[in-house]
């Protein structure tokens, strides 16, 4: 009976620690998950959208909102559709974008977004989004690579401008 009671206790013992441990398990996995876009990527960053007027990229540390306007007396003036998507787990159209958590060999991070334009096409996991900072003539640009799957041809873009240009040249 003895022998009985102590096996008990083992297994008991053994049961409490898988349990302790299983719980956790998910604690250290949502802090992981928790994390921010990095300090050098966030920033308000523009570039010429031809007929749309600017194409303004602005990340913060949680979020990403891609929008085409105009600066009118100082003022950002929408000019198309603005989709703001805030950092996520997985990519929901239209909710959420996510990041790969750190850079590839030559310092991109992997952003995947997925939302609809105001004429109804999708931005969607076709095109895969790489982006960094770099220095072009001493400047800060963020530098966009775009790579289109059914093609498999690559376009990179350089986000120069700065919002002072901007409002002195457009007003």
């Amino acid at each position: 009976m003895k022998n009985v009671n102590k096996r008990l206790r083992q297994v008991g013992v053994v049961l409490v620690a898988l349990v302790s441990l299983g719980a956790a398990a998910p604690v250290t996995t949502a802090d992981a998950a928790a994390k921010t876009v990095p300090q050098a990527l966030r920033k308000t960053w523009f570039d010429w959208g031809g007929e749309s007027g600017l194409h303004r990229v602005k990340i913060t540390a949680k979020t990403y909102t891609d929008s085409f306007g105009l600066y009118q007396h100082g003022k950002w003036v929408l000019n198309g559709t603005q989709h703001t998507l805030r950092l996520g787990k997985k990519v929901k159209k239209n909710k959420t974008f996510t990041l790969s958590k750190k850079p590839d060999k030559k310092g991109f991070y992997t952003l995947r977004v997925k939302f609809t334009y105001q004429d109804g096409s999708l931005q969607d996991g076709n095109v895969t989004r790489k982006i960094k900072r770099v220095k072009v003539k001493g400047k800060n640009r963020l530098k966009i690579q775009l790579r289109f799957s059914k093609t498999d041809t690559r376009m990179d873009t350089y986000m120069p401008i700065t919002k002072k240009i901007l409002t002195t040249t457009m007003n």
